[in-house]
């Protein structure tokens, strides 16, 4: 048993060990961060795999536009018969606008700046589609950003008294009751 109890401590070790990667890679911004390796199996054979932030992928999530929700709920709860609207929630952590800047004719200013514009309209992309989970009649969605019109104190990356500042702002929206948008920006009741 002494030998089952160490084997299982291990598998225990390894799977917080497995926790830690993913938690670092999904901080792991490109061209800002390394990315992380994380040893695999496939068909047999040990890889490493290079993962990076799954903002690179998808910002926003959500699980409704992949399986039918309406349809599990009914299998669970077969005695339901009202109609379930589900509302989804999400904080866009950065603006929705346009914001001009002027960038260094370099090659890593403009990459920089490239990648920027890219992720931030990556994250407005997953609001219209999230917005498109609406059409069943299932789904609310309801999300909040940046104001529209927001000047930051400086638009560098991890600037720690412009993060201190957002915080508030978030802070004191909330406070004040968070201004819930329905339709994706560039879209009018």
């Amino acid at each position: 048993m002494l030998g089952h109890g160490s084997h299982c401590h291990q598998q225990d070790k390894d799977r917080v060990e497995l926790f830690r990667q993913v938690l670092l890679a999904s901080t792991s911004v490109p061209a800002i961060f390394p990315p992380v390796y994380i040893d695999v199996t496939v068909d047999g054979k040990k890889r490493d795999e290079m993962h990076v932030d799954g903002g690179v992928f998808m910002q926003s999530f959500f699980i409704g536009n992949v399986i039918d929700l309406t349809k599990m709920a009914a299998d669970a709860h077969p005695e339901w018969k009202k109609r379930a609207i589900q509302r989804l929630y999400v904080i866009r952590n950065g603006r929705i606008d346009p914001v001009g800047a002027e960038v260094d004719r370099g090659i890593g200013s403009i990459a920089a700046r490239s990648i920027a514009t890219l992720m931030k309209v990556s994250g407005i992309n997953d609001l219209y589609r999230l917005y498109l989970g609406q059409a069943s009649g299932e789904l609310e969605l309801h999300y909040v950003s940046l104001p529209i019109g927001y000047q930051p104190l400086s638009t560098e990356e991890f600037n720690q008294p412009e993060m201190i500042r957002e915080y508030d702002l978030g802070y004191e929206m909330a406070a004040k009751g968070i201004p819930w948008q329905s339709l994706p920006p560039g879209y009018h009741p």
